[in-house]
């Protein structure tokens, strides 16, 4: 599963997607309509048009994908809402607030087809599911576009062309964009509001199948936890933790520096039930969030590091950084890996997480 609240990871990017594809659009995240958490994305605006992407780290043939949408009323009915491209941001296929699906037939976008149900534009949250198959060759046609309105499937469109034909290196889903990125597509008029955005592929066994109902939840560095040995910059007299909690992340302007092989950094964090988590919520999963670049081009390794209910530190495999630009590295796990069950909501609360130099 890949996910986060947009505001607070900043996983997802507005200012370009991976794959050569450009565009301009604006930030705009928002505090007061946030159905979980701190933000959610905001799309359209009279003329201002943004969008999110998140590119997937292993493009896929298959993708279940998750989000809340808000749709003010009056909004235009006829703009994209979901776009799926390849791996080189090759027009795929999209779905609009009307609920029709659409592909890319290498010279305009052709009606695949339309939903029992449009998305309501009601200022009210609705829950958003879709499984996107694309279809494996533009001859055969084994596509699947399947979506649901408030766990009620709307659309199933199976034996489809889900394919465009501008496709790129291969048939797969390599980038998820929601928000109105083809402005030629659909209108502008009015805003609409995305949150709690995941996504799952259909590789290994588990975290490969419908999401469902659920939220996101971003916790932060808030405190000092049991190591402090990177170099923290400005180094103004702060604490390491302060040089990694910006949202969305100031790059460097703050950040925390190895200043020799193997020094480690743990951070106390935020605590889920401060945000109205319960402590026996089913947690499906702890993503752990790192942006890290090199600062000269060659290769480097990081260990990402959680510390379980502030008594054992577990190493997890490590991450290999290559680029002297900002990127995100990131660990997934749907169970503890110190106790090797369920994670749980207050032991998460009394955790530690962090990184070390090296391998």
């Amino acid at each position: 599963m890949t996910g986060c609240e947009h505001g607070n990871i900043y996983a997802f990017n507005v200012y370009s997607i991976p794959g050569g594809a450009t565009f301009t659009a604006t930030t705009m995240m928002n505090t007061s309509n946030e159905r979980t958490g701190d933000y959610c994305l905001m799309t359209g605006d009279d003329t201002t048009e943004a969008c999110a992407g998140h590119a997937l780290a292993e493009p896929s043939i298959e993708t279940y994908i998750r989000c809340y949408i808000q749709v003010e009323s009056g909004a235009d009915t006829d703009r994209p809402v979901l776009c799926i491209t390849d791996d080189l941001g090759k027009k795929q296929v999209y779905y609009d607030i009307s609920g029709k699906c659409y592909h890319w037939d290498g010279a305009a976008w052709a009606l695949l087809g339309t939903a029992s149900a449009v998305i309501p534009q009601d200022d009210a949250w609705h829950l958003l599911e879709f499984r996107v198959r694309i279809s494996q060759s533009p001859i055969y046609y084994d596509g699947i576009f399947t979506a649901k309105l408030d766990g009620v499937e709307v659309l199933d469109l199976t034996s489809a062309n889900v394919l465009g034909g501008d496709f790129g290196t291969d048939f797969t889903t390599g980038q998820v964009i929601f928000g109105n990125w083809w402005s030629t597509v659909g209108g502008n008029t009015g805003k609409t509001y995305f949150d709690d955005m995941a996504i799952n592929d259909t590789e290994g066994s588990y975290q490969n199948s419908w999401i469902g109902a659920g939220a996101i939840y971003a916790i932060k560095p808030n405190g000092i936890g049991d190591y402090e040995e990177m170099t923290p910059f400005p180094n103004s007299g702060e604490s390491n933790y302060e040089d990694v909690d910006e949202v969305p992340p100031d790059d460097d302007t703050s950040y925390v520096q190895p200043s020799a092989s193997l020094q480690k950094d743990l951070y106390e964090m935020s605590d889920l039930c401060d945000q109205g988590v319960g402590s026996l919520a089913a947690v499906s999963a702890v993503v752990i969030w790192y942006r890290v670049k090199l600062t000269a081009s060659g290769s480097g390794s990081f260990v990402p590091l959680y510390k379980y209910n502030g008594t054992l530190l577990h190493e997890f495999d490590a991450e290999t950084v290559t680029s002297t630009d900002y990127v995100y590295k990131s660990v997934v796990t749907d169970e503890d890996p110190v106790t090797g069950g369920t994670w749980l909501v207050d032991y998460i609360d009394l955790a530690q997480f962090g990184l070390k130099e090296g391998s």
